[in-house]
């Protein structure tokens, strides 16, 4: 399953970017992610692991696997029933906006698969969402 989507969000690049790299912080903005706990010191980097809880899908290890400040972030995730990838390039959208292309990637397990069709609507409509709530809590910090 693979779901793309293009979004603009009216705040800087950097402060985009310092927000959706941190995953200390998803539970303020992402809507089904009620926990998550740091597996590696340090800074966020490439590398960095973390374990998160998210409704629907249960306990997700995560890793880093592209970093680059501004321009990328991308990470790959196993839960029980598949694996997935996300990836989002940063672009400069205008003055103060920031152009998200998102894309994720999702390969069931087993008796999961058949969920797929059911799943990709869910997550593509939830997508946007999750993308307003990171916009109002940059609007709440910038204001």
């Amino acid at each position: 399953m693979r779901i793309d989507l293009e979004s603009v969000v009216a705040h800087p690049v950097e402060r985009v970017f310092a927000v959706m790299s941190d995953p200390a912080r998803r539970p303020q903005w992402q809507e089904n992610t009620s926990n998550v706990e740091i597996l590696t010191p340090g800074p966020t980097a490439l590398g960095t692991r973390w374990r998160e809880a998210s409704r629907g899908i249960g306990a997700v290890e995560v890793v880093v696997v592209g970093f680059e400040a501004c321009a990328l972030w991308q990470e790959a995730g196993t839960a029980g029933g598949g694996d997935g990838r996300v990836t989002v390039r940063f672009a400069t959208d205008g003055e103060g906006a920031t152009r998200l292309t998102i894309t994720v990637e999702v390969r069931l397990r087993r008796l999961r698969r058949v969920m797929a069709g059911a799943l990709q609507p869910i997550v593509a409509r939830q997508m946007p969402k999750d993308l307003a709530r990171l916009e109002a809590l940059l609007d709440a910090v910038n204001g």
